[in-house]
């Protein structure tokens, strides 16, 4: 019975679902969004065991949360608000999972409950904020290197000119894209660490200025190229490659850096 009633609630909220998947499909932000609820069923599922412990048939628990989560998507559609919807539905099965198993469930899966949230696309006006200043901070410490390295160079704002080139560094070259999706595989990824939480925080904060770098590694090579091979072959097919190369060197770095700080078991002699 338990079971029917979850399909029902998924069921209610699958125009969320929808949604869902049309931005991890079309906002190249969120194209990890697929992953997230993947590694929190398995996560989940490894607590299935308990759940069967603590089913209460009886139903005592309040269904306040519940309802209250179900109010919230009621008004959320209404208003067609996607955030209020995406957090009714966090409130929604966490009610719906007190009013089952009960408190002692709940604490137990918080962390694969919490890490849904990272699933849900930021308000287009917040991503544009912290944007900004990232696609600012990646123009100017880019020019300072390459000039370093011997290239005559001149930053405008987003703007950096090259003998020959001008190069926007435009919103989707900010290196937020990066941020975003390391920052959700850290979270994951130190959760199987057997490390403090002071290393487990610092891990995971370490993702932004880690994403920073590797997209200023990115916008130097970009330049590299173009001085190199044409503009054309710069804004062509490394320019489209260049996301999966800034993944990839990101999340060697974050590894290294969770080598340095001791989050990785030290072998036994």
């Amino acid at each position: 019975m338990h079971i029917f009633f979850l399909i029902v609630l998924l069921l209610l909220y699958s125009p969320v679902f929808y949604t869902l998947g049309q931005a991890w499909r079309l906002d190249p932000y969120y194209s990890h969004g697929f992953v997230i609820p993947i590694l929190s069923i398995w996560l989940i599922s490894r607590k299935r065991n308990m759940a069967a412990q603590c089913a209460n048939l009886a139903n005592s628990n309040s269904p306040l949360c519940l309802i209250v989560g179900l109010g919230l998507y009621a008004i959320g559609l209404l208003i067609d608000l996607k955030s209020l919807q995406y957090l009714s539905f966090m409130v929604s099965l966490i009610g719906f999972l007190y009013y089952v198993y009960g408190t002692k469930l709940v604490k137990s899966l918080a962390f694969p409950l919490g890490y849904l949230v990272l699933m849900f696309p930021l308000p287009y006006a917040v991503s544009m904020k912290i944007a900004f200043p990232l696609q600012l901070l990646s123009s100017k410490y880019a020019n300072i290197l390459i000039n370093l390295f011997g290239i005559t160079s001149l930053q405008e704002g987003v703007n950096i000119y090259v003998p020959g080139f001008d190069f926007i560094i435009e919103r989707g070259c900010s290196g937020l894209r990066s941020a975003i999706a390391l920052f959700s595989v850290s979270i994951f990824f130190v959760a199987m660490l057997k490390a403090s939480l002071f290393q487990r925080i610092f891990l995971v904060f370490s993702t932004i200025p880690i994403a920073l770098v590797a997209n200023i590694v990115r916008i130097i090579v970009v330049i590299y190229i173009a001085l190199w091979l044409g503009q054309e072959a710069a804004q062509g097919f490394f320019h489209n490659f260049s996301s999966l190369f800034v993944f990839s060197l990101a999340f060697v770095m974050m590894l290294l850096t969770a080598k340095v700080t001791g989050c990785f078991p030290k072998k036994s002699a």
